[in-house]
């Protein structure tokens, strides 16, 4: 825990230092390569082994995923450099809560759809500054035993512009000897924080998996897309659930390669 805390102190005083130098314009992106940094450090001290299936896409990216619990912000991060929209009780969590602001987090109460157009209106002047965009469509964590409704407010932006969304599915697995990850790895539901987070130091030898759609998905519609994206995300965890052959990708060991064109996006209309 003292090493935790140590390196997620010397991320933040570097990331403060630097950003001091950096023009408004270029902040977002270098946030979230502050943010990859320091997920990358983070999960090998807590010695969570990540294997990626599939291609990761290409800068910039619009990604949506099932929602395990606070550990899906380092695993993705680790892998791509973005920046995560949030629950806005986020903020105000210690260390965590700092980082996370650090990293350029996009608040939402959830709560409010108020507050969820503030923010829907904040997503072009995000991908106007060259930033890619993370979003846990189903407004809350799970057991990860399935994948929840996906609300669609928050994909507006892709909806109106046509920008193509890229989909991934994640799973924990515990080490041998601990409960399943449902229970020790997953945070839903009541569980308390501290008491979730100080056990995954007991932990040695987790593993996270995360398996990327090898087509993203486009559409004027956004609650149509909101279907269409929740069900390329079951497919992907029927995948690493062992439910589904890959569909055509192959898997590696963190922290991923982003080489290559993206592919060309679905369109929903054409599909129809």
């Amino acid at each position: 825990m003292g090493l935790f805390l140590l390196w997620s102190a010397a991320i933040a005083l570097l990331w403060l230092a630097r950003s001091v130098f950096l023009p408004a314009g270029a902040r977002t992106v270098a946030a979230a390569r502050f943010s990859r940094w320091w997920s990358l450090g983070a999960l090998k001290l807590l010695e969570v082994r990540v294997n990626v299936h599939g291609r990761v896409p290409a800068l910039p990216f619009f990604l949506v995923t099932n929602h395990l619990g606070y550990l899906d912000i380092a695993v993705i991060a680790s892998q791509v450099p973005c920046t995560f929209v949030s629950k806005s009780e986020i903020a105000g969590w210690p260390v965590f809560g700092t980082l996370a602001s650090l990293a350029g987090t996009l608040y939402v109460d959830r709560k409010s759809k108020r507050d969820t157009g503030r923010v829907s209106r904040l997503i072009p002047d995000h991908f106007a500054a060259g930033g890619s965009l993370t979003l846990f469509p189903e407004g809350t964590s799970t057991a990860g035993y399935e994948v929840a409704p996906f609300r669609s407010p928050l994909l507006e932006f892709p909806a109106a512009t046509r920008f193509p969304v890229h989909c991934a599915a994640l799973r924990y697995r515990a080490p041998e000897g601990f409960p399943p990850a449902a229970s020790t790895m997953c945070w839903w539901g009541e569980a308390t924080f501290l008491p979730h987070f100080l056990n995954l130091f007991r932990m040695r030898g987790m593993s996270a998996e995360i398996a990327f759609a090898t087509d993203p998905v486009s559409g004027a519609d956004r609650k149509s897309l909101a279907r269409v994206l929740q069900e390329a995300v079951e497919e992907r965890l029927g995948y690493l659930n062992g439910r589904k052959p890959a569909s055509g990708t192959g898997s590696h060991h963190g922290p991923g390669s982003r080489s290559g064109s993206p592919v060309p996006a679905r369109n929903l209309e054409a599909m129809a």
